[in-house]
């Protein structure tokens, strides 16, 4: 037989051998997919029977968030404080791991959990005419800070504003700033990612029944009562040490019911009532 032709015909196995396997593949996958789908079901039907409503389209399909870290990076800072407060800038180490960042415009100061505290002149005011929610947004984004306002009220010449920093489409629910402005400038104070966070490797979460349960658990657990969940949000906590500088990202489900607000760690799986 003609070489030409035994190579076609292994061309041929290797792609027959391939499509089965491929196959199997997409098979379990779907099965996978199934028994979740079933006992997301089964959940659901468990939790009313219980006295606790929940519609399906409330529950996230699948469990996106991972846990993240995030590393101070001084350079970054700098130049984030230069384009807020003008540069180019005094740097002041204030121990403890704060510094503190002075420029023709004001100063800002930062410190390695994420905590900050800006001082601006009175010319850094939203001019008149200018949508509050956009101004604050555009401040905010020269350090790094992608927000959703919360509440705001007041003028271009006094007022406040509290936005809650956002993360790839994920709210950071201890991640607040407030800014206020009147005759005297501009002031913000809040917390902030310190570096770009990257996927944190071997710390698996859990599936979307599985977090269900826990939340019903943890109902229990702290001797609370509701007959209603309302919202699911996906979102993140950070964590921070006192001399550290690397900050962590816990994934949590923020859980609005009928009687109260909580937080479910989706690693652990522990329910905490929440005030955010």
């Amino acid at each position: 037989m003609e070489w030409s032709k035994i190579k076609t015909i292994v061309i041929w196995m290797l792609v027959i051998t391939n499509l089965f396997l491929l196959g199997l593949v997409v098979q379990e996958e779907g099965k996978a997919q199934r028994l979740e789908r079933e006992a997301l079901e089964n959940t659901v039907v468990f939790l009313n029977q219980r006295g606790i409503q929940l519609d399906a389209d409330v529950v996230p399909d699948r469990m996106e968030l991972v846990p993240q870290q995030a590393e101070r990076a001084l350079e970054r800072e700098q130049s984030l404080a230069e384009a807020l407060v003008g540069g180019p800038v005094q740097v002041d180490a204030l121990g403890g791991q704060m510094y503190r960042y002075t420029g023709s415009n004001g100063t800002v100061q930062l410190h390695n959990d994420g905590s900050f505290s800006v001082q601006l002149g009175a010319s850094a005011r939203p001019r008149k005419g200018e949508e509050v929610e956009r101004w604050a947004k555009a401040l905010l984004a020269k350090l790094d800070f992608d927000g959703t306002l919360l509440e705001s009220s007041g003028d271009a010449q006094e007022g406040y504003a509290v936005l809650r920093q956002v993360w790839k489409r994920a709210p950071l629910l201890n991640h607040r700033v407030e800014v206020r402005w009147d005759e005297d400038g501009v002031r913000l104070t809040g917390r902030r990612l310190i570096g770009e966070p990257s996927a944190v490797k071997d710390q698996g979460g859990m599936t979307v029944p599985t977090a269900l349960m826990d939340a019903f658990t943890g109902l229990n657990r702290l001797g609370d009562v509701c007959s209603q969940i309302l919202h699911i949000q996906p979102s993140y906590v950070s964590l921070s040490t006192l001399h550290g500088s690397t900050m962590t990202l816990r994934p949590v489900w923020h859980i609005t019911t009928d009687t109260g607000v909580y937080q479910l760690d989706t690693v652990s799986g522990q329910l905490s009532r929440s005030a955010a």
